[in-house]
């Protein structure tokens, strides 16, 4: 099976290449470097693409801030870039998995576990562009992963996510100040690179589900991070979202139905503060 990653630098990739199955083959790993994906004659012609079974997609657009100030970047990535890998797939015959995002439910989510059923209504550039490019797959032999608050925190130090920044802050500040009525369910780079690889194997179709197991605020993620390595979650202060403004809003409800089993998201903070994997 001949399989090609796209935006091979990102940390999800290079969880992939972590969590590499035996029984893949050896991918083909493309940074933008090696492929521009916005460019559409470059995905046209590329040849590694020639007679690839799978191409997985994990390049995106994830500055949310800055995507709110840079719309044709964002669209270029994360909306009209799929259109390119999708058609090119087309000709080869090939399944795209493409790794999409909660943003697109945006704030005013339903207070439910969310399930790909439940309407789209991004309020963000991210969002919207993301959205944008799952429609880019309807009709097309493609699966699409949504997933939310992905980190690796010492298992990719290389990374920044929101718990190696928290490791970092424990070390350089006495106190610091976490939003806490923001809901989502932090999910562990190496698991959800296990799930894309079982989408790699299976090519089930359609939009999933695939996030960590349970609930949590950024300032609940932030104290147990503190557990982890036996600081005083004391040091932290709770604050609203209000009180911590930014440019583009976050929705304060990311939690999803994840329809792909993934662990409870205590166990996986202990796995990656540690710097380690674990079969699912």
């Amino acid at each position: 099976m001949k399989i090609v990653v796209t935006g091979s630098g990102g940390q999800l990739a290079s969880a992939m290449r972590l969590t590499l199955p035996a029984d893949v083959g050896n991918p083909t790993w493309l940074d933008r470097a090696d492929l521009d994906i916005t460019d559409a004659a470059d995905v046209a012609t590329h040849e590694a693409l020639d007679r690839a079974d799978v191409v997985v997609n994990t390049a995106a657009y994830t500055s949310v801030d800055a995507a709110e100030d840079d719309i044709a970047g964002a669209t270029a990535v994360n909306d009209t870039a799929v259109g390119h890998l999708a058609e090119r797939c087309g000709r080869e015959g090939a399944h795209l998995v493409h790794i999409s995002t909660d943003y697109v439910f945006g704030s005013g989510a339903l207070r439910h576990p969310l399930t790909p059923a439940d309407p789209t209504n991004p309020d963000t550039v991210y969002g919207r562009t993301k959205l944008a490019g799952e429609r880019r797959l309807e009709g097309t032999d493609a699966t699409i992963l949504r997933t939310a608050w992905v980190y690796s925190a010492n298992l990719l130090p290389g990374h920044r996510d929101f718990v190696s920044t928290m490791l970092r802050l424990e070390r350089e500040r006495e106190e610091l100040t976490v939003v806490d009525d923001q809901h989502g369910c932090p999910t562990y780079a190496a698991d959800l690179a296990q799930v894309v690889w079982r989408a790699v194997r299976e090519r089930p179709g359609g939009v999933s589900h695939a996030a960590g197991g349970g609930r949590a605020t950024w300032y609940e993620l932030a104290c147990a991070t503190f557990e982890q390595v036996g600081a005083d979650p004391g040091r932290i202060r709770p604050v609203t979202s209000a009180e911590y403004p930014v440019r583009a809003p976050r929705p304060g409800w990311s939690v999803l139905a994840s329809d792909w089993p993934l662990p409870e998201w205590r166990s996986s903070l202990t796995a990656s503060v540690a710097g380690n994997m674990r079969p699912l």
